[in-house]
This record gives C-alpha cells, structure tokens and sequence, in this order.
C-alpha cells in the first residue's frame, strides 16, 4: 500500500473556482431583453371583488352618516326630515352611480388588457 501527500489546495481547488464562480454570477444583475416589461394583471374575480368592496364601504358609510345625521338633529318636522331623507338618497344613488361606472370602467380595462394580451401572444406565435 503507497501513500501520496497532495496538496489540500489541490483538493479543495475546484470547489474554490466553483464558489467563486457562483458569486459572481449572484453580483451580476439578471441580463434582459430590451423593452421588456413585467406585466401584472388582476384576475376578474378579484377585480369584481375589489369592486364590490368598494360598494359595500359606500354603502355602510352612507348608513353610518345617516344614522348620525338623524342622532345629532334630534326631533325634526316630518317635511324637513323627508326633505333629508331625499337628499341622503340623492346623494347614495351618486355614489352608486360612481361605484357602477368606476367598475364599468375596470371591466373596460381588463378587457383592452386581455386583447392586448391575447394580440402580443398572437404575434408572438407569428413571428418564428
């Protein structure tokens, strides 16, 4: 049986070229193509989610200023507290209006983003 002295540097030399290899790679930032984005998009549920969040908020708010209008007042004619009744209303079918044309507008959106999406796709299945 022969026995041999190596050196440990030769031993341990690869893995040294091996690590320090890997950070360098880790230093240098991740090469991209130009004019490349990230694109995000939110899932229709969610959009409808955030939507309907959005509604209920309004709609608990406008109970709550209702509520408080009434407690504060106290005692009022029956016209003059009509009267603020209709203009509560008034003013929650505003909002209404704005929450609804806010999610028509969201759906717009992610309709021209699914288009976009669909057309980027398209050609990048056209071009070899």
């Amino acid at each position: 049986m022969s026995l041999a002295i190596i050196p440990v540097g030769q031993i341990f030399g690869k893995y040294e070229q091996q690590a320090r290899i890997a950070e360098l790679n880790r230093k240098t930032p991740v090469k991209t193509i130009q004019n490349q984005a990230d694109r995000v998009t939110i899932s229709p549920e969610a959009r409808k989610a955030q939507v309907l969040g959005i509604a209920r908020a309004v709609r608990d708010a406008s109970k709550q200023l209702s509520l408080e209008s009434k407690s504060l007042d106290g005692p009022k004619s029956v016209s003059v507290e009509e009267a603020d009744n209709r203009n509560l209303q008034g003013q929650a079918e505003d909002v209404r209006k704005k929450v609804m044309q806010k999610a028509i507008e969201i759906k717009e959106k992610a309709a021209a983003e699914e288009a976009a999406k669909k057309k980027e796709q398209y050609e990048r299945e056209a071009t070899p």
